[in-house]
């Protein structure tokens, strides 16, 4: 599924809900509202193309460079849920065991 990832450094309210928001590639919400401002400055995001939540996480946090491990929940929890992921994205979260 190709996602969309907005932040950080989001405005209030959307930064209450995390400081990166993910949604489906042409989701209509980003045309809405406060997220449709974001995305119009400074934050327009980028797109990735990924098959689980646990691949976004590791995208906006790279375990390499946040040194923690991403198969042990209590640590990757952590990122997670600094992590909006929007309705719209339908992905297995899938953290596989080391």
């Amino acid at each position: 599924m190709k996602v969309i990832v907005i932040g950080p450094n989001l405005p209030r309210p959307l930064c209450d809900k995390g400081t990166m928001h993910v949604h489906k590639e042409g989701c209509a919400d980003m045309q809405r509202g406060q997220l449709r401002h974001a995305v119009s400055a400074d934050q327009g995001g980028w797109a990735i193309d990924v098959d689980s939540v646990a691949e976004i996480i590791e995208a906006c946090y790279p375990s390499s460079d946040f040194c923690y491990d991403p198969t042990v929940w209590a640590e990757y929890e952590g990122y997670r849920s600094d992590v909006h992921i929007a309705p719209c994205v339908t992905l297995p979260e899938k953290i596989e065991a080391a």
